[in-house]
């Protein structure tokens, strides 16, 4: 399990945590901001991960999907847009149920 060093608190945020949509293992657990769709993670709402996140691309540690690839945005973020039904995300993610990958 990765605690993300660039993780912000964000205010008016809610916990997600996210699982792949192919074999439903717990990716990471992000903070949204917004009703809005799931289109990217950026890095420094990422409080808890299952991967590494210095690698370019997001892939599901036990079936080797890709999830999202690594971009930095024109506002100077960086983070991670996801490929459209990849991932799944459950409301109100707590940090102990993200372990390591099965």
């Amino acid at each position: 399990m990765y605690e993300n060093p660039l993780y912000r608190k964000v205010k008016g945020s809610r916990p997600l945590l996210i699982s792949c949509a192919h074999c439903q293992n717990p990716i990471c657990l992000y903070r949204k901001v917004g009703k809005g769709n799931l289109l990217r993670l950026y890095t420094d709402r990422i409080v808890k991960s299952a991967l590494n996140l210095e690698h370019n691309a997001l892939i599901c540690p036990c079936c080797g999907q890709l999830l999202g690839t690594k971009v930095t945005l024109p506002t100077g973020k960086d983070g991670y847009i996801l490929v459209r039904g990849s991932v799944h995300k459950r409301e109100g993610g707590r940090e102990e149920r993200i372990q390591s990958p099965r």
